[in-house]
């Protein structure tokens, strides 16, 4: 998938699940897409709006053109005071690839850019998408120096990143909801009564409301967080919430069709 196809596939995903702006102006600038939040989220603090430029001509045998296009982003992103863009190489994949894992990696991403405090002094980060074994963030500054790690205010750091580890073994939310199984995760984003919560077993972040959590003292430390992002990154998280949930259908005209039920402390914490 080449060109032209992949990027109007990936932005036509992009669009089910993010409030995105297209035009010639931003075409001029270099920017597929301004990605401006989360179509769930009505309002919170996250990094938005981010600038997406797509490509998938990633030539390795031709690093030149590859880092003169990189730096031909990056000037454009400085020149026209553009706060935060990613540069998102995607390297001989096919439709199947984009259905299977390219997109849901493109969007753990820009959820990592736009929450992780990492990143929160980075304006400008490279991604590349290639295998379900090869899917990192690179510095736009380094970008020859490609590494399989998340970046640390721009530089390439040795952390644990959810989205990453173990990905290809993970249940989508269609697999998690037939099982019936309970799973063991933590509360990535709450705010205003609803959030995300994250599972090692499940491939995506999971939609969940107050209204589904059965443990009233999880329901009242809920309240009390009003605002809340779990940063994995951070060893010193002294307010992680671990909990237990299934996976159950979402209501009628939603926007996932999936959320989490039955909601609880996880046993280890309660």
């Amino acid at each position: 998938m080449k060109g032209f196809d992949l990027e109007n596939r990936i932005i036509e995903l992009l669009g089910k699940d993010w409030v995105i702006e297209r035009s010639q102006d931003l075409d001029q600038l270099g920017i597929d897409a301004l990605v401006h939040r989360f179509i769930p989220i009505t309002s919170f603090s996250g990094a938005f709006p981010i600038a997406l430029q797509i490509t998938s001509y990633v030539d390795d045998s031709n690093e030149s053109r590859r880092l003169d296009e990189i730096q031909g982003f990056v000037q454009k992103m400085n020149r026209n005071g553009i706060k935060k863009s990613i540069y998102a190489e995607f390297k001989k994949l096919t439709l199947s690839n984009i259905n299977s894992f390219g997109y849901e990696f493109l969007k753990n991403a820009l959820v990592a850019f736009a929450f992780q405090k990492e990143y929160k002094d980075v304006s400008i980060v490279g991604l590349r998408i290639a295998s379900p074994d090869e899917y990192a963030f690179f510095s736009v500054t380094e970008p020859s120096g490609f590494v399989t790690r998340p970046l640390h205010n721009g530089k390439p750091v040795s952390a644990k990143a959810e989205e990453l580890s173990g990905y290809a073994g993970r249940l989508t939310q269609d697999e998690a909801y037939e099982s019936g199984k309970i799973f063991n995760g933590r509360v990535k984003i709450f705010q205003h009564r609803w959030g995300f919560l994250i599972a090692d077993a499940i491939k995506e972040n999971v939609y969940f409301h107050i209204s589904n959590v059965e443990d009233e003292i999880l329901a009242e430390k809920l309240e009390q967080l009003i605002e809340y992002k779990y940063d994995s990154y951070s060893k010193d998280d002294m307010d992680v919430v671990d909990v237990e949930f299934r996976i159950g259908k979402a209501k009628p005209n939603a926007a996932k069709p999936y959320q989490a039920i039955n909601i609880r402390m996880a046993r280890s914490s309660a």
